[in-house]
């Protein structure tokens, strides 16, 4: 077994052109100086692809403990292993999206506008490796006069006009040195939004320098980057509630400072060139929030992998946005529209929730669903939950119905500007509406019908807080035999979700010269067939006579079963049979959704997805 075949490795190549944005944020984070954050992503089967037939030395860099490690790997190694016919073991490899690293930065309040921030850090990122740590202070105003640095000195002390700047170093996949660029870039179909960017950066192929791709990729990377920064953003709402305007091109500084340099040239100054991206223009001025705390910065960490499309991550993404719309930008409607949008959200996924927890099909219950929320609630919630859920008697469903869905209306139909009061109100109703839910959820009968919901609403630190975190939770979330319940219910939803749209929409066509022929081996010994449309996330079970295929490819079968059945796996496992056509086999049963037959696409909280035929 080779080293590469185990632990976790980035794979890289060391003379690839690196981007290095840096990015002004419009408020600052609490988080210390110095802070790096990656971002990688996981190898796909195309991603590999451009991997192994890249005609350059790769270089691996361990992900370990032993960080440092490094291990290179020629284009001629590569093909020795493809003739040997050896296959490489890629799904411990990773690609990198973005480094990032935090600096904070003292300007000016009054007159600081971003891009002199930026400056400042891309001046010393460019220079030779430097460390810096939670108590070093950068500024704009050591070229200034004394007693405008004492200002600014002062300000600092108490956290008047810092500005959070992060260093986001994207691999641009350009191999050579960078030569003829101007100091300038620019690109008007970009910055006026008429030119589309390519954020899948793990598809871009390993190509030689040229000026025209360089620009290209450029501002695809610089997307990639601001997305990064998103999701951190995102984690660090999520566990501060400080109102956190995401980053994007449009609130950047007009002209952006960037560093060029391959991989190689990461501390060397005098190969490191520096130049000015055009991007867009604004102005801002914020104060220096309270540092994170080691445990909150943990708790980020983990948030990370469930703000984008974990349980209720929409319902407090809206809800973010409600923050930021009136306590960053004053706008009293839009407020109330996302605090409206929210507690939809809250309440259309907590139905979801309880569905999937009571094991019903995704189709059962695309059939069963009430259109209306105001109906759903009437009927629906108080069977399950308890408590009442009348709009007419005062409390906190009365108070969403009055303070925040009728202004709603008026907003939508009318065209109506809230008051700062009523826009207050209604973030105080959606308040107690989560309140009301999880003190519903934290019942003695609700939770121990629902504590799968209960524990992905409100949490252990919630349910400490009402004294109801038992052993019988906290033995429920360390139960190896429970299926990852985001992405299970992810999926529950999204299968839902396509099921209702057929109802009052066009049906989905499956395609059978486009699926995939998979052998899916079972636990009981069996190997049952199916074509599984990707695209159309159906799949058809068949009857499948392996003669068929070529002598290698049965004995490859042969064995891999053989190990699994060695191995006691307890769930099935998939085989993609490639290079058959599919278009000849004959199917005699109805396209269903894939989780029926597909192992990976499994939707029930209680894993019997294959017993749902």
């Amino acid at each position: 077994m080779s080293n590469l075949d185990k632990g976790t490795w980035l794979v890289t190549q060391l003379d690839q052109i690196i981007a290095t944005f840096h990015l002004p944020l419009v408020e600052p984070l609490g988080l210390p100086a110095g802070q790096p954050i990656e971002s990688y992503i996981n190898l796909n089967s195309d991603m590999v692809r451009i991997l192994e037939e890249a005609p350059y030395e790769l270089a691996y860099q361990s992900l370990d403990n032993n960080r440092g490690q490094v291990i290179l790997q020629s284009e001629k190694a590569r093909k020795k292993l493809r003739r040997k016919k050896r296959r490489q073991v890629w799904f411990n490899k990773k690609s990198l999206s973005s480094s990032l690293l935090v600096h904070h930065v003292t300007a000016d309040p009054v007159s600081r506008s971003g891009i002199d921030t930026a400056a400042v850090v891309a001046e010393i990122a460019s220079g030779e490796r430097f460390h810096v740590d939670a108590d070093t202070r950068f500024t704009t105003g050591n070229s200034l006069p004394d007693h405008i640095q004492e200002r600014i000195r002062e300000a600092a002390e108490s956290g008047i006009g810092e500005v959070t700047v992060i260093e986001a170093a994207v691999p641009l996949r350009l191999i050579g040195e960078v030569s003829t660029i101007e100091e300038l870039i620019s690109d008007d179909a970009y910055l006026e939004g008429n030119a589309d960017t390519d954020l899948n950066i793990e598809l871009w192929p390993l190509v030689e320098y040229d000026p025209d791709t360089l620009k290209r990729r450029l501002y695809s990377a610089l997307e990639v980057a601001l997305k990064d920064v998103r999701n951190v953003q995102k984690s660090y709402y999520a566990i501060t509630r400080h109102p956190i305007t995401l980053v994007n091109k449009e609130r950047l500084p007009h002209g952006l400072p960037i560093t060029l340099r391959q991989l190689r040239d990461v501390g060397v100054p005098d190969r490191t060139r520096q130049v000015v991206m055009e991007v867009n223009r604004n102005l801002w001025s914020l104060m220096r929030p309270r540092t994170l705390s080691q445990e909150q910065i943990r708790d980020m960490v983990r948030m990370r992998g469930r703000v984008d499309r974990g349980t209720f991550s929409s319902h407090l993404d809206l809800y973010r946005e409600a923050d930021v719309a009136l306590y960053r930008q004053g706008d009293t409607r839009s407020g109330v529209l996302f605090w409206a949008l929210s507690a939809e959200s809250l309440l259309d996924e907590l139905l979801f929730h309880l569905y999937w927890e009571e094991k019903m099909t995704p189709e059962t219950a695309a059939d069963r669903w009430i259109n209306g929320l105001e109906t759903r609630v009437k009927r629906e919630y108080a069977s399950r939950l308890g408590g009442s859920w009348d709009l007419t008697t005062n409390g906190p469903l009365m108070q969403w119905n009055k303070g925040v869905a009728e202004v709603r209306h008026r907003i939508v139909h009318a065209g109506y500007v809230p008051t700062l009061q009523e826009a207050q109100g209604a973030r105080h109703a959606i308040n107690s509406l989560c309140d009301f839910v999880c003190n519903r959820l934290t019942t003695s009968s609700t939770l121990a019908r629902y504590p799968r919901t209960a524990i992905s609403l409100v949490g252990r630190a919630g349910l400490k807080s009402r004294g109801v975190y038992s052993r019988r939770l906290r033995e429920l979330l360390k139960d190896a035999d429970e299926p990852s319940w985001d992405d299970t219910f992810a999926r529950w939803r999204q299968a839902m979700s396509r099921l209702r749209t057929e109802q009052v929409g066009q049906r989905r066509q499956p395609d059978a010269e486009r699926s995939s022929l998979l052998a899916v081996f079972h636990p009981d010994g069996n190997i049952k067939w199916c074509l599984h449309d990707y695209e159309a996330n159906l799949a058809t079970p068949i009857v499948f006579d392996v003669s068929k295929l070529p002598i290698a490819q049965q004995r490859n079968i042969k064995k891999l079963h053989a190990e699994y059945i060695e191995n006691g796996k307890k769930m099935p496992e998939s085989l993609a049979i490639y290079g058959f056509d599919t278009t000849t086999i004959s199917i005699n049963n109805d396209w269903r959704e894939e989780y029926h037959y597909v192992p990976l696409a499994e939707v029930m909280v209680d894993r019997s997805d294959f017993q749902q035929t």
